[in-house]
């Protein structure tokens, strides 16, 4: 995994989005990962977290996930994710308090 690319990407599926996480994201990408969200909101389908290429976010990619998730929640929608989340993805959501708010039933959502 090449950790000093960083990529925040969608698609849209029949039935929901899928944001894709590439990379160290930051208080740097915060403002791409804003737009992105409000675009998905555009699209008024629930969406999904891929973080299969994530190797580590902070606080600011966290609020924004919130904020994400809540503008959905609005729109009666949901965030979840695709897969198994990255362990120090995973531990840092857990460390913060995040990991059952941000909607991983693995994590006890």
């Amino acid at each position: 995994m090449d950790t000093d690319r960083v990529q925040i990407v969608f698609s849209v599926e029949p039935d929901h989005c899928i944001l894709r996480l590439e990379g160290v994201l930051g208080v740097s990408n915060a403002e791409e990962l804003r737009q992105t969200a409000l675009q998905l909101c555009a699209y008024r389908k629930d969406v999904k977290v891929d973080w299969s290429g994530a190797a580590q976010i902070d606080a600011a990619i966290a609020q924004v996930l919130l904020s994400l998730r809540a503008g959905l929640v609005e729109q009666n929608r949901s965030l979840s994710h695709c897969e198994t989340i990255p362990p120090p993805i995973q531990n840092w959501l857990s460390t913060a308090g995040l990991s059952g708010v941000l909607g991983n039933p693995e994590l006890g959502a």
